[in-house]
């Protein structure tokens, strides 16, 4: 990734801004008892240093879209998983 700035006083050339983004979601409880895994979202289904890496094992749980935006289908789920959790622990 190349920097931000430099101490040139000419514009280095042959070289663009790198532009990716990454989307993190962390979801827990108030009171920090129940977590969830945190959710990666990235732009590629499989990028490049993951290549022969099972996602399945991961300690996130990894989506990818061309922008790596959260989806509302992706916090809903994570919303609704986090309170069918505390619904059990109230019922246990």
């Amino acid at each position: 990734m190349e920097p931000s700035r430099v101490l040139s006083d000419r514009q280095t050339s042959g070289h663009k801004k790198n532009k990716s983004k990454v989307s993190i979601l962390l979801a827990m409880n108030a009171s920090g008892t129940d977590k969830l895994p945190p959710v990666f979202i990235y732009k590629y289904r499989t990028p490049f240093p993951l290549r022969h890496v099972n996602k399945a094992l991961l300690p996130v749980q990894y989506y990818w879209n061309i922008k790596a935006h959260m989806q509302v289908s992706l916090l809903t789920i994570n919303a609704y998983t986090l309170s069918h959790q505390a619904l059990n622990l109230i019922l246990k």
